[in-house]
């Protein structure tokens, strides 16, 4: 478009650097603002009518309340993954003007691939989202510090699943030989209640938070897949852009799905999960054809590392059968 502007943004948390890629070819630094929303205002008027301003700027950690901003004054803006800029071989001098000088010349170029913005209240959901996951880490990982207190002591659980209710009973009755380590003991248990209350908090807070959602409707499909739980659906929204997720193989690459055969004899070998699989009579398909699919079945197997399949619903959730059909019928 004649007259357009493209300005490159490199985003800090207190400062921004400003790159402009004029129509005419030239591409100048225009020096250091505030990261503040009134001299970014003030910036984007003085280059110019909003309608004839394309902004970009690297996804990072300050988030995208710079892109918000933009947006609602009118001015296109776009955010890009810094893994997908092109870059120079060999060109390894990084500063904040040089940033923003390369996103001018790209954006004008055409070669930077937007990523996908969620509006603000994806963003709360994905924060809240953040926080259970931090809280589980968090619970995992006091978890190892009191087992580890208990393997130094050579204190060992003789059941065969860690964690469950007889587990937890097993050690509200632990007693340790020294009144410092019984002290030690006491605070890693109580921190180990402590996170893992925090955990179903979170996890009720999600399940309560998804009722207004624009992607509830697909929390709850996700579930099939997922199980009952429905922080694990909203975890797999966090971090992919369904719209683009058209290909439902690519989408069970992506997440990886291991899922459980059930054989007669108990076995789980490879060989056999693929003979069962392939053997399935609900895969309803002409001599040839059924043929055919198997080989693509097996391969995308073997790609993805994905173990089984098992028709049936009651394997990984109700409506799933339909689903993996769906997908290892592409």
């Amino acid at each position: 478009m004649k007259g357009t502007r493209f300005v490159g943004l490199d985003v800090h948390a207190a400062t921004i650097a400003v790159a402009v890629a004029e129509p005419t070819g030239e591409v100048r630094g225009m020096g250091t603002i505030p990261n503040e929303p009134e001299a970014i205002h003030k910036l984007m008027r003085r280059l110019g009518p909003a309608e004839q301003l394309r902004v970009c700027y690297e996804a990072g950690p300050c988030g995208y309340t710079l892109y918000w901003q933009l947006t609602r004054a009118g001015i296109s803006c776009v955010v890009v993954a810094p893994t997908l800029i092109p870059v120079k071989p060999g060109d390894r001098v990084k500063t904040d003007r040089r940033d923003a000088l390369m996103l001018a010349r790209l954006a004008r170029a055409g070669e930077l691939e937007p990523i996908y913005v969620p509006d603000a209240l994806d963003e709360a959901i994905r924060d809240l989202v953040r926080a259970r996951e931090d809280a589980v880490c968090n619970q995992r990982q006091a978890r190892q510090r009191l087992q580890a207190l208990l393997l130094r002591n050579e204190i060992r659980y003789a059941g065969k699943t860690a964690w469950t209710a007889a587990h937890r009973r097993w050690i509200a009755h632990l007693k340790l030989p020294h009144p410092a380590q019984q002290i030690a003991f006491e605070e890693y248990v109580q921190a180990v209640e402590e996170v893992s209350a925090r955990v179903l908090r979170l996890g009720a807070s999600i399940q309560a938070q998804l009722e207004p959602w624009r992607w509830r409707p697909l929390v709850e499909a996700l579930q099939a897949l997922r199980g009952d739980d429905p922080c694990a659906a909203s975890r797999i929204i966090r971090g992919n852009r369904f719209e683009v997720m058209a290909s439902q193989e690519l989408f069970a690459l992506r997440q990886r799905l291991r899922m459980r055969v059930y054989l007669s004899d108990g076995s789980k070998r490879l060989a056999r999960q693929r003979e069962q699989m392939v053997a399935d009579p609900q895969v309803d398909l002409a001599d040839d054809e059924q043929r055919v699919r198997k080989e693509q079945i097996i391969r995308f197997v073997d790609r993805t590392g994905l173990r089984v399949f098992h028709w049936h619903h009651t394997a990984v959730g109700p409506g799933c059968g339909n689903r993996l059909k769906d997908i290892a019928q592409r």
